[in-house]
């Protein structure tokens, strides 16, 4: 998209420079855009196509993204769905070829707060920019408290366990919301796509917002009676290299430090359940460490028998500890003992990310392998996730 006109440049802002992510694949286009926004006193982050965008995204934090549908080498759609279903509060700007065009109404639908048109002017574009911004800190301000937990024990914990319910309820409608709005929104632009190339990438589209949506039902399954594990021997060593082969793709800002002992017991599993384990997992120390930093995973065998202190084992039998220690933000002690409610998140009200099932789904897939999985944690230091899991054969 090269669609900008020329315009004086504007004072540089003072203080706090809000990151913001600009996706598009004209490099004169980026240039100039980066060029107003740091003028306007914005820390703009470049991306040349859909899916570097999402990579950065996905690792750093942003206050706004702005990406070009025009292009399709851009693919802001991409950029456009990931965000809305990863992080729904984060203001989304998208540059389309219209305001009648198709995109535009579909890009509204699937979440976009905002749908430019070109030729951008600075003026409008940063007017634009600090609308949607001033919008999302109104919504985060406005976001309901938590209310005090009456005093009765009983009340207090249905009161807990409503919240909870409420929590999982809305997760999941906006999860699906997104996904099916998402979907319609490919299958019309493909419908109306007369190239059949351009029909066949929006196709691939749909295919893969249909596969978002087959792996939240997967979770659910999981989650739910339905998703009883096959339990086999699993490699603690395979497991962990396998788990951390994918996180070093998907992270790259996230360093793995393994101490695993020598002579570590195959545990009994379900191979694919316990790696989504340790990936989910692996999500939380990256959101914990925005800026990077150092995973420690040990392993250690625990013998049968009483024990005390780091040796305990509560299984009554032979079992592994895996252990994932993060050194980040860690977690209030007020909160400590709700980590594992499906859609309860650490984060401020209003934050954009940090949602989901993906702690609770730690705990059921653990539980159902009859082990523990529990959590410690300082505030400014770090945040341990151990697991207990019983050995696949004796020493």
């Amino acid at each position: 998209m090269n669609n900008l006109k020329s315009q004086p440049s504007a004072p540089v802002a003072r203080g706090q420079r809000p990151p913001i992510l600009v996706v598009d694949e004209d490099v004169a286009t980026l240039d100039q855009l980066a060029d107003w926004l740091r003028q306007a006193g914005f820390a703009p982050t470049c991306a040349c196509h859909g899916q570097e965008g999402v990579a950065l995204f996905r690792r750093r934090h942003f206050d706004l993204v702005l990406a070009d549908l025009i292009s399709p080498e851009s693919d802001g759609f991409h950029v456009l769905l990931a965000v809305t279903i990863e992080a729904p509060m984060l203001p989304v700007l998208v540059v389309g070829p219209g305001e009648d065009d198709h995109k535009a109404h579909v890009a509204l639908r699937a979440g976009a707060w905002d749908y430019l048109c070109p030729p951008l002017e600075r003026d409008s574009l940063l007017e634009r920019v600090h609308a949607a911004l001033l919008r999302a800190e109104r919504l985060k301000q406005a976001a309901p408290q938590r209310q005090p937990a009456p005093a009765n024990d009983d009340e207090r914990q249905k009161a807990l366990n409503l919240e909870a319910l409420g929590s999982l309820c809305g997760g999941l409608a906006h999860d699906f919301n997104n996904l099916l709005t998402a979907l319609g929104g490919y299958l019309d632009l493909s419908l109306r796509e007369t190239d059949p190339e351009a029909q066949r990438q929006w196709l691939k589209q749909a295919k893969m917002v249909n596969n978002l949506a087959v792996e939240l039902t997967r979770q659910l399954l999981a989650f739910s009676k339905g998703g009883e594990p096959i339990l086999a021997s699993v490699s603690v060593r395979a497991l962990v290299g396998e788990s951390l082969g994918h996180l070093g793709k998907a992270m790259p800002q996230l360093k793995a430090e393994e101490r695993i002992a020598p002579d570590i017991w195959p545990v009994r599993g379900d191979h694919g359940q316990l790696r989504t384990v340790i990936r989910n997992i692996c999500y939380n120390a990256a959101e914990a460490m925005p800026e990077g930093g150092v995973l420690v995973i040990e392993a250690e065998n625990l013998p049968a028998g009483p024990g005390e202190g780091p040796a305990a084992n509560p299984l009554g039998r032979d079992a592994v500890r895996l252990s994932l220690t993060d050194h980040g933000v860690g977690i209030p002690p007020e909160i400590i003992g709700r980590i594992f409610d499906p859609y309860f998140t650490t984060s401020p009200k209003g934050a954009a990310k940090g949602k989901g099932l993906g702690l609770a789904l730690c705990h059921t897939i653990v539980s159902r392998h009859q082990g523990r999985i529990g959590i410690k944690s300082q505030l400014g230091q770090g945040t341990t996730v151990s697991i207990i899991l019983p050995a696949a054969t004796a020493p």
